[in-house]
Parts: structure tokens; sequence; C-alpha cells
């Protein structure tokens, strides 16, 4: 049984570590074990990846044996994800202006979307790390970490998801460089209009499952 001290986060040096030692692992039939963990983002990484077990402080302190029982489970118990709210449709919205998060937040107000909000990118890190998202939509000009820098490290951290820019500062050359790239979906400019903003959220949700849907050959 292969030991893996518990690094996974937000960097994505990191999280690539953490994804190949526990390929390596599996490669050599041996289960892995995530050791360490003492945060939620830790827990989420690791069970993402298919760690297949987990040790920590997340869980419990140390325990003597008489107080042990059950309350571990207990504890791991509630900090698995909810099915049906890793299916629901959510949306991560991150800008550092106050006014222009709560206009965002009208636009979708009756979307019946799961809808996230961030100041920063740390912040919107931190939020990727605890809950399922799968559509993200960022400001470019953040104070210590661009927009195209944050959905750069989003697509290596999560995948999955589908990452939009929306600015009015964004240098033009940066923009066609991440959509080339990969690390963007869509660009969108501010002011934006509420109709149009709202019909490229509900494609980036659709374009989302239809990624996540294998067709009749398995194949994605």
């Amino acid at each position: 049984m292969a030991q893996l001290t518990a690094i996974c986060g937000h960097d994505p040096g990191d999280a690539a570590i953490c994804r190949s030692d526990i390929a390596l692992a599996h490669a050599l039939q041996s289960p892995v074990v995530g050791a360490g963990v003492g945060t939620a983002g830790q827990l989420n990484c690791l069970r993402r990846h298919h760690c297949d077990q987990l040790q920590g402080y997340c869980f419990s302190r140390p325990l003597p044996a008489p107080e042990y029982v059950d309350a571990p489970v207990r504890q791991h118990a509630s900090r698995l994800p909810d099915a049906q709210l890793a299916q629901r449709r959510t949306l991560l919205m991150v800008d550092d202006e106050p006014n222009v998060l709560a206009a965002l937040q009208r636009s979708f107000r009756r979307e019946g979307f799961r809808v996230l909000t961030a100041a920063s990118a740390a912040q919107g890190l931190a939020l990727l790390a605890e809950h399922p998202v799968q559509v993200v939509l960022s400001d470019e000009r953040m104070p210590a970490m661009s927009g195209t820098e944050f959905l750069s490290r989003v697509r290596v951290l999560y995948p999955d998801t589908i990452r939009i820019i929306l600015s009015g500062h964004a240098d033009f050359a940066t923009v066609v460089d991440a959509v080339s790239r990969g690390t963007l979906f869509k660009f969108l400019h501010k002011p934006w209009q509420d109709d149009a903003l709202r019909e490229l959220i509900r494609e980036a949700f659709v374009y989302h499952e239809l990624r996540a849907t294998p067709d009749s050959s398995g194949v994605l």
C-alpha cells in the first residue's frame, strides 16, 4: 500500500504531482492512502483523483481507542459531496468589484443556477476546492492574479470546467492566446447585455453536459 502526503491544493504543480503519484501506485496495483488531509480542498482533490483511503485532521483529531467508536465515520460521511448538489448547475463568478458581482447575481436571479461569488482569484480557488462547479466567469483585471492567469490554474486543476472572461480591460492579444491554448471557452466585454450573458452561460452549461455524456460508442 502506497502512502501519499496530502499536498493537493490550489497549486497546479502540487496537483500534478499528486495525480501522477496516485496513477503510478494504481499502475503498480497498489492502493493509495492520502495522509495528513487537513482541509476540504485536499479532501476533494484526493477523492477527485481516486485516492483509495484518506486520513487526517479533516476527519478527526487523533483519538484514544475508547473514544473512537464510529466518530470518524460520521465526520467523514458529513463531508462527502451531496450527489444531487454535484449534479446541479453551479456557476462561480469572480470579480473584485462588489457592485459588479451584485449586478451579475441579479442577472441570474431567475435562472435556477446555483451561484457562487468570489472577490479574488484566491477566494475563487478556495470555492472550487470545496464545491462542484461547472462554469467559471471571471473578470480579467484583478489584484494579485489576472483573470487569464486564474483560469489557467483552473484549467489544470479542474479541466472539465467551462471558463469565461468578462472584462472591459483585457489585452486582446492575451485573450486570443488564452482562447487558442484552450484556457478560455469565450470572452465577453463589459458592459454586458443581460440577455446575451445569460444565453452564453446556458450555452456553457449545455456544452459541459455534452462533453460529460459518452456517446453510443463510449467515447466522450
